[in-house]
């Protein structure tokens, strides 16, 4: 649904201050001129977690529905239990029985990437980044996240290329006109990474002013989280990485190291 936003409104970046008093200015979309750019958002986010694994179709192997299940309780047990009970849980054992059954399908083996990374396995997580993109270049996720690899690596002009050299998410995956939004934000944010760490701020500005119309027409948290990173990038001008903040480093201990 389209709104307008009015400069007493409370901020769509999430701050709870005014509009008028937050991000009012810093971006080149205002208000009531954020419904002349509806049309630059030609695909369609959706937001549930508990999406099946055979939801998106990318090259990926059918799940059976029992199998598809398991995979959505995997992913609510990854993300909701700390790290010492994800030590002792099922999850590994899970999630190599279905790597082992679908060697096709990518969410499982992200999903290993994952839960490494909450076990704080750094070396582990890298390489199933590495894995995710190099065995299943179609799947978007993991494009992305070898992207960000690359770029906390200071690989800029490699990141980019990782992705297709694209100017839109579809421009990445061709055909499709509906991705998650933890597909949506992450594409923005190495986007702005990548133009703000080459120098080219206007152009890292762009991709934040549509990063602003998602984030006023849609409203959901993880997107008006991304706009709070994004706006304090751009007023720095200094990026941290998106792979630096998926492995807890600060920006600051990667420059010291």
């Amino acid at each position: 649904m389209l709104f307008k936003v009015g400069r007493n409104d409370p901020c769509y970046c999430g701050s709870d201050i005014k509009y008028k008093k937050c991000c009012y200015g810093k971006s080149d979309v205002q208000g009531d001129d954020i419904s002349s750019h509806q049309g630059k958002l030609d695909f369609n986010i959706v937001y549930d977690d508990s999406m099946t694994a055979n939801d998106f179709q990318d090259g990926r192997e059918v799940m059976a529905t029992g199998d598809a299940n398991m995979l959505k309780d995997i992913y609510f047990r990854v993300n909701s239990l700390s790290s010492d009970e994800l030590k002792t849980s099922s999850c590994y054992h899970d999630i190599m029985v279905l790597i082992t059954k679908y060697p096709q399908h990518p969410i499982p083996l992200n999903y290993l990437m994952v839960m490494y990374n909450k076990l704080d396995d750094d070396e582990k997580c890298e390489q199933m980044i590495k894995l995710l993109y190099e065995k299943y270049p179609r799947y978007l996720l993991g494009r992305l996240q070898y992207a960000g690899y690359l770029m906390y690596n200071d690989q800029y002009e490699a990141a980019f290329e990782s992705m297709g050299r694209p100017s839109f998410i579809h421009d990445i995956c061709p055909g499709r006109t509906t991705f998650h939004v933890l597909e949506v934000t992450r594409f923005y944010e190495l986007m702005i990474e990548y133009y703000v760490n080459i120098k080219q701020r206007d152009e890292a500005k762009r991709y934040y002013d549509s990063l602003v119309v998602i984030a006023s027409l849609e409203g959901d948290q993880r997107i008006t989280a991304a706009l709070q990173r994004a706006r304090k990038w751009l007023e720095r001008s200094v990026m941290r990485s998106f792979f630096s903040r998926f492995f807890n480093r600060s920006y600051e201990e990667k420059s010291s190291s």
